[in-house]
């Protein structure tokens, strides 16, 4: 299906049969990280466009004033925002017309996932690396309602 093509969903609920066996479930994980392997080098790759593989979030972070963390967090709302309208629908007995199937909202939200862990080290690894006398960037930061002073970022 192209990704513009709307796909109406209509979800019967489990009834509990146990569909997701032991070996269903090891064979939906392997295809699962196989994915997300593929989605993370493609996009990734296109998104980055730098060796820094996390250079999307510090680039538009650096074109909005804000800080990497803010950047990633719009970007994952939208992939969380379907997923959620999709449990309501699915809650009201309601057809839910997406332009993406939910599977891979999921998969991307997952991705999203990743990529935070990865910004998280980034972060941390720069501010021991800035403790040396390494370059810093300074991004204003807002991380659990408080307006911390400098999340830095080597260039």
């Amino acid at each position: 299906m192209e990704a513009h093509e709307a796909e109406a969903l209509r979800v019967l609920p489990n009834n509990n049969e146990g569909t997701v066996t032991p070996e269903r479930f090891k064979e939906k994980l392997e295809t699962l990280l196989k994915d997300l392997q593929q989605l993370l080098g493609d996009k990734n790759d296109e998104y980055a466009r730098s060796t820094d593989k996390l250079a999307n979030f510090k680039r538009r972070a650096d074109i909005t004033g804000l800080n990497p963390l803010d950047v990633w967090l719009i970007d994952v709302q939208k992939h969380q925002d379907a997923i959620v309208s999709f449990v309501q629908s699915f809650r009201a007995g309601k057809e839910l017309r997406v332009n993406d199937p939910i599977a891979r909202r999921s998969l991307d939200d997952i991705a999203y996932q990743f990529l935070f862990l990865c910004l998280l080290e980034d972060l941390s690894v720069k501010e021991e690396l800035t403790a040396t006398g390494a370059k810093e960037h300074t991004y204003p930061v807002g991380i659990g309602g408080l307006n911390t002073a400098i999340a830095k970022n080597l260039r």
